[in-house]
């Protein structure tokens, strides 16, 4: 039962159907508890189960609440400097990190502490699953490419509340943070191009049709060894990195609307031309539609994953003018939830990222 449980959360995640994944894996820790009781590795997994689905509901308090007794556990039970234990780290430093973007609730002295704090978990589960597990395993390149974008993203935070001076002439400490922000993203970008594991990957040998598209030789001459899952999401925070760098401080290029009615004033398109030129933009144009083609080879219409890149590379191609191309990727996303609506589940159980 407990199995089968487990397949069922693991089914509705992917099918971004997080409600109902949170009453199953409710349903799955009762079963554990019943089963193992309360100190036990399985138990503490149907906590990060209801961390993980309460996240993406946004409801952050629950989340941690669950995260932090899943880490609880896996103290008593394997001990601190188990990749368990790490792994309970890191989702607590994701935790973070969705908060410090999506909660309008927090004041910008609460997104600074739980910045700080991801940075701490991040960095110890990347330590520990490095001596458990090894530099190039999936799990500690998750770690690494997280920790370099957080520290990234601490960097953009204090940034914004500093004069446009001094944002154009950043301190010696602001350097060595990005620099260490991308020592990490591209450290553990190459660590996962070069040692391609995990459970799926995409056959880039087997062709069952020849399709044309545009950015696919681009993709195959830049990043060509960005196949698997791993990959992917290292590719997406070292483009989250070079966006969030290079427009650091600008305003923002265009609204849709404004799009739409061809609004669009002389300095707006001046940046827009200087962005098109931009070396990290157009190589996080490259990123993100690596990471696209992968996650959308593996992944179902509607996992996080999937919308997260459609979402970066829609505001990408915004910042480059590119409108019809956002707006495409936008359409998508909206449509990959219209279809969930359409099936067989309660039209009234949740289906936000």
């Amino acid at each position: 039962e407990i199995r089968k449980l487990q397949h069922e959360v693991s089914l509705h995640h992917q099918h971004g159907q997080y409600g109902t994944a949170l009453e199953v894996a409710t349903k799955l820790l009762e079963t554990s508890e019943n089963w193992f009781g309360k100190d036990h590795p399985a138990t503490a997994t149907a906590y990060n189960n209801i961390g993980l689905m309460n996240k993406l509901m946004g409801e952050f308090k629950a989340a941690r609440t669950n995260y932090y007794e899943a880490l609880r556990i896996y103290e008593r039970v394997v001990g601190k400097d188990h990749s368990s234990y790490a792994a309970a780290l890191h989702n607590l430093g994701n935790l973070n990190r969705s908060q410090i973007y999506l909660d309008d609730s927090i004041t910008a002295m609460e997104r600074l502490k739980l910045n700080e704090d991801a940075i701490e978990y991040l960095e110890e589960a990347y330590q520990i699953r490095t001596v458990e597990l090894g530099e190039e395993h999936p799990h500690t390149v998750a770690s690494r490419s997280n920790l370099g974008s957080t520290i990234a993203t601490q960097v953009l935070q204090q940034m914004a509340n500093t004069s446009k001076e001094t944002r154009q002439t950043p301190s010696k400490l602001t350097k060595r943070r990005w620099e260490a922000a991308e020592e990490h993203l591209r450290s553990s970008l190459q660590t996962a191009i070069h040692n391609p594991r995990g459970k799926k990957k995409v056959e880039t040998k087997k062709k069952k049709k020849k399709q044309f598209n545009p950015h696919k030789k681009q993709q195959q001459q830049q990043y060509n060894g960005i196949t698997t899952l791993s990959a992917a999401s290292a590719a997406q925070n070292l483009a989250v990195f070079l966006k969030g760098r290079a427009t650091a401080g600008a305003p923002p290029t265009l609204s849709s609307s404004d799009a739409a009615d061809n609004k669009i004033d002389e300095a707006t398109k001046k940046r827009i031309k200087q962005y098109k030129n931009d070396d990290s933009l157009i190589e996080a144009k490259q990123l993100y539609e690596a990471a696209l083609f992968v996650r959308a080879k593996l992944l179902h219409d509607a996992h996080p994953d999937l919308v997260a890149t459609k979402f970066s590379l829609a505001e990408l191609l915004s910042t480059l003018g590119d409108e019809d191309g956002a707006n495409k990727l936008r359409n998508e996303i909206v449509d990959s939830y219209d279809v969930e609506e359409s099936e067989d589940d309660p039209p009234s159980e949740p289906n936000t990222k």
